[in-house]
């Protein structure tokens, strides 16, 4: 089963509402994820660095702790 990645852009407060009326036309026949990075939706907030990097491994970490394994 494909695991589709959804992450919004800048801007998009909640994306695990915003972005329903997308993922929810892939979640019948596909496992879904939608990441909210820090500071965003329910997300923790989060002081250190935001560059892309750590971004990145922020995201990978997650996607590993709900279950999804690569690739993406």
């Amino acid at each position: 089963e494909d695991t589709f990645v959804f992450m919004a852009g800048s801007g998009i407060a909640a994306p695990v509402y915003e972005l329903k009326g997308l993922y929810s036309k892939f979640s019948k026949e596909n496992k879904i994820s939608v990441i909210e990075r820090a500071g965003y939706g329910y997300s923790d907030v989060f002081q250190d660095d935001r560059d892309i990097d750590t971004i990145l491994e922020q995201t990978r970490e997650a996607l590993i702790r709900s279950g999804n394994k690569p690739p993406y």
